[in-house]
């Protein structure tokens, strides 16, 4: 008899435990057999892309390197440590469509951490502006700096901030204020393990619901989803231009410049 569980290829010991936590949907991939989904880590062997390549869906774990090259046509999905879509669609959810008036960002984290909370921080950004984000001016130091962006929904302005602390390798701070009628704080503490999201209305303060699961399981089901739905999606792209504009607004000097994100 046909096992009809969706074999899994992954080493991450995360992924293989969310593996095990699925049993009705998923399964270790065997040696002798092509996984339809396929894990890769910070330490991806050749023999793991050669098997992304023929995989119907390819998981980017965090701390993975963005130069895997998946096929066309199939699902892409990228485990990105300060912006859990999960997280993302409670905000959402709890907005409602209200639009906002201006959104400040605040990041605290190592040097070495910094790169990639940027580029979630812009990613917020986008998430939170669906007709893009623009970068107008962006000052950067030595473990420090800030940029001023809008959204080229309204033109509401957008503002990151971030610092280098020594102490905050275990995973740094991210704070997101969405300014307006509706107010929305978002919390992600990834040393102390919480992330919180408040959104206030003229009916008072509404606290999300506390996300356990862990982040890998949440990518899993993800990847699950979309070979059931067989709709295609590249989380890659996405995290590549907001590192891009990440790495510009990091790098930059007191000039003025002009970036769009679409």
């Amino acid at each position: 008899m046909n096992d009809p569980r969706i074999p899994v290829l992954a080493t991450d010991s995360g992924y293989r435990a969310a593996v095990a936590e699925l049993p009705a949907r998923t399964r270790h991939a065997t040696a002798d057999e092509d996984a339809r989904i396929v894990v890769l880590g910070r330490r991806t062997r050749p023999a793991f892309l050669d098997a992304a390549a023929r995989a119907d869906a390819v998981i980017l774990a965090a701390g993975a390197p963005w130069n895997a090259e998946p096929a066309p046509g199939k699902a892409v999905l990228v485990q990105r440590r300060w912006l859990r879509p999960d997280v993302l669609d409670d905000v959402l959810a709890a907005r409602d469509g209200a639009p906002h008036t201006a959104v400040v960002v605040e990041c605290v984290a190592a040097t070495t951490e910094l790169p990639s909370m940027l580029a979630d921080a812009v990613g917020w950004a986008r998430a939170l502006s669906p007709a893009g984000i623009a970068l107008d001016h962006a000052s950067a130091t030595t473990g420090a700096g800030a940029a001023s962006l809008r959204s080229l929904t309204d033109d509401s302005p957008i503002s990151i901030g971030w610092v280098a602390q020594r102490g905050a390798a275990d995973g740094g701070m991210l704070r997101i204020n969405v300014l307006g009628v509706v107010r929305t704080e978002i919390g992600i503490d990834l040393a102390a393990r919480r992330t919180t999201v408040d959104t206030f209305t003229r009916r008072g303060r509404l606290r999300a619901p506390e996300r356990f699961e862990r982040a890998e399981r949440v990518a899993l089901r993800r990847a699950v989803g979309a070979l059931g739905t067989g709709v295609a999606s590249d989380e890659l792209e996405s995290l590549r231009q907001d590192a891009a504009l990440a790495e510009r607004i990091n790098h930059s000097d007191s000039e003025d410049r002009q970036y769009a994100l679409p």
